[in-house]
C-alpha cells in the first residue's frame, strides 16, 4: 500500500500526531480506560509506579496537565511501521490506532489495504511540510513583525535594556531575527518553531559571540508579549549568563526598522511615572523577580564546593539569628 513506503521517521510523527489525539479523546473520555482497552492492567501497574499514582482518575489529571505527548506513548513509529509490513498486532496497541481512527475492529484489514483513509492521507501530507519549512510556514503566518526585546542589564547594574527586534524575511526568502542590543548588532543564524518553543540561535556581527534564545508560545496564533530566556557570556568575567527576557509585539506600522534603525535604550529599575505604559509594565514585572540573571560560576572540585556551601549556611545562619526576637 502507499504507506507501506514510508520510512521510520515518517511513522514516528505519525505515531507522536496519534499520542496527542488519543491523550486529549483520553481526557475527554476518561471511561474508555476502566477496561483497559488501551493498555493493560500489568501496563498501568508500572504507570502507577512509573507516576507515583493510584488510580485511573489520578493517570488522567496528570495527563491534563502536563504535555500529553510527553507523559504516555500510547503507540511507537516501530508499531506502525510493522503494521504496514505484515507484523503482528499487538491487541493493545491496536486499540489505541483503532481508537483514534474510530473504526471497528473488523474493519480493520479492509480499511488498511484500501488506500483511501484519509485521516492517514491528511496525516502523510502534513508529514511532508514538517521541520524547516512546517516552521517558517508558522513564523511567517503569525510571528514576523517589530519587537521590543527586554531584559536586566548583566553588568550588575540594576537597569533594563530596551532593545529594538524585528522578525522577517530577508531578500533571499529566508526568515531572519535582527536586533542591536548595548552597541552590538546581532543576527540570526537559525530561527525555527519546535515543540511550543521559539528557538532562535543569534551571532553577533561585531565580534566573536554567539547569543541563543528560548521563547515559550505553545500554540500561540496572536503573540503580543512572548516570555523567555537567552544566554550569552560576560564581557567582563567571562562567565555564561542566562537572562530572562521578554519580547513584546508592536503594532504593524510602528516602523523602527523602516530607514534609521532606533536605538536601544537603559530604563532604571528605579525609575518612577514612566509615560510609555508599555514600559511601565514590563519594568513592574522585572522588579516583582530576583532571578532575571543566572550568573554561573567556573569550574571547581566537589571539595571546595562542599566548603562554599558550609560557607554559604553559615552567613545565611549568622543573618537569621540576627533578625529572631531576644
Amino acid at each position: 500500500t502507499y504507506f507501506s513506503t514510508f520510512k521510520r521517521t515518517a511513522f514516528n510523527w505519525i505515531a507522536r500526531t496519534i499520542n496527542i489525539h488519543v491523550s486529549q479523546k483520553v481526557i475527554e473520555e476518561s471511561e474508555i480506560l476502566d477496561e483497559f482497552l488501551l493498555f493493560g492492567e500489568d501496563e498501568f501497574e508500572r504507570l502507577k509506579f512509573k507516576l507515583k499514582i493510584e488510580s485511573l482518575d489520578e493517570f488522567v489529571f496528570k495527563l491534563s496537565n502536563q504535555r500529553s505527548h510527553r507523559l504516555y506513548t500510547w503507540i511507537s513509529g516501530k508499531t506502525l511501521e510493522s503494521y504496514w509490513h505484515d507484523g503482528n498486532a499487538k491487541d493493545k496497541k491496536l486499540n489505541v490506532l483503532l481508537y483514534y481512527l474510530d473504526i471497528p475492529l473488523y474493519e480493520w484489514d479492509n480499511w488498511k489495504n484500501t488506500g483511501n483513509n484519509l485521516s492517514f492521507t491528511k496525516l502523510s501530507s502534513d508529514y511532508n511540510i514538517v521541520g524547516k519549512q512546517k516552521s517558517d510556514n508558522l513564523l511567517k503566518k503569525y510571528y514576523l513583525g517589530q519587537y521590543y526585546l527586554y531584559y536586566q542589564k548583566t553588568d550588575g547594574s540594576p537597569n533594563i535594556i530596551k532593545a529594538p527586534f524585528v522578525i522577517k524575511v530577508d531578500s533571499n526568502g529566508q526568515v531572519i531575527a535582527e536586533t542591536e542590543t548595548e552597541k552590538h548588532r546581532y543576527r540570526s543564524k537559525s530561527i525555527t518553531i519546535r515543540e511550543g518553543c521559539l528557538y532562535i540561535s543569534c551571532i553577533n556581527l561585531d565580534w566573536d559571540e554567539k547569543e541563543n534564545h528560548i521563547f515559550n508560545i505553545g500554540s500561540e496564533t496572536n503573540p503580543e508579549v512572548l516570555f523567555g530566556v537567552s544566554n550569552t557570556v560576560s564581557v567582563k568575567k567571562k562567565h555564561a549568563i542566562g537572562i530572562k527576557n521578554v519580547l513584546v509585539k508592536q503594532p504593524e506600522n510602528h516602523g523602527f526598522y523602516n530607514g534609521e534603525k532606533e536605538k536601544e535604550k537603559e530604563i532604571p529599575m528605579s525609575a518612577e511615572s514612566l509615560k510609555n505604559k508599555e514600559e511601565s509594565i514590563i519594568l513592574k514585572y522585572f522588579r516583582q523577580y530576583s532571578d532575571n540573571l543566572i550568573i554561573t560560576q567556573f569550574c571547581c572540585t566537589l571539595d571546595e564546593l562542599s566548603k562554599e556551601n558550609d560557607h554559604k549556611d553559615q552567613i545565611k545562619n549568622s543573618e537569621v539569628a540576627s533578625v529572631s526576637p531576644k
